[in-house]
């Protein structure tokens, strides 16, 4: 059983098409910030990468550096250590699938536009949808609290 992941992030930079076994698949960096307190107490924003690979190769002109999108998919860690002898971790998400945030399909590349008709069209999104299936609430239905 593999551990699942959602992330909402900005590309660091364009993604970067790879050869994967007999397929093509895709591959970038996601940054989500956050923030934290430090040892004085005060708020500073923290930045976390997570490695993304997806074999949806169509969304290759979609994903340009700065691009926002929601990444879910199979969550992989690891530690390695970095030049100056500290200890790191590394996350990437896996058979990512990919839904495109806070734009359209019109400002797409033009070669994007007519993608093989065998791949699917890319979700895009303006907000996150929740994935539970709430049925819909009517003129009388009253709030549970």
């Amino acid at each position: 059983m593999a551990i699942k992941a959602h992330v909402i992030g900005r590309l660091g930079k364009d993604a970067e098409e790879v050869q994967v076994g007999e397929g093509r698949a895709l591959r970038f960096s996601v940054a989500s910030d956050r923030r934290k307190k430090d040892a004085s107490g005060q708020w500073v924003k923290h930045t976390d990468w997570v490695a993304v690979q997806t074999f949806q190769a169509n969304l290759k002109p979609y994903l340009t550096k700065g691009k926002q999108v929601m990444v879910s998919g199979d969550l992989t860690a690891g530690i390695w250590t970095r030049q100056d002898g500290t200890a790191s971790l590394d996350l990437a998400i896996m058979k990512a699938d990919i839904t495109l945030l806070g734009g359209d399909t019109q400002s797409a590349p033009q070669a994007a536009q007519q993608a093989p008709q065998q791949t699917a069209a890319p979700q895009v999104a303006q907000q996150p949808t929740s994935t539970y299936n709430v049925p819909p609430s009517g003129p009388n239905d009253e709030m549970p609290f």
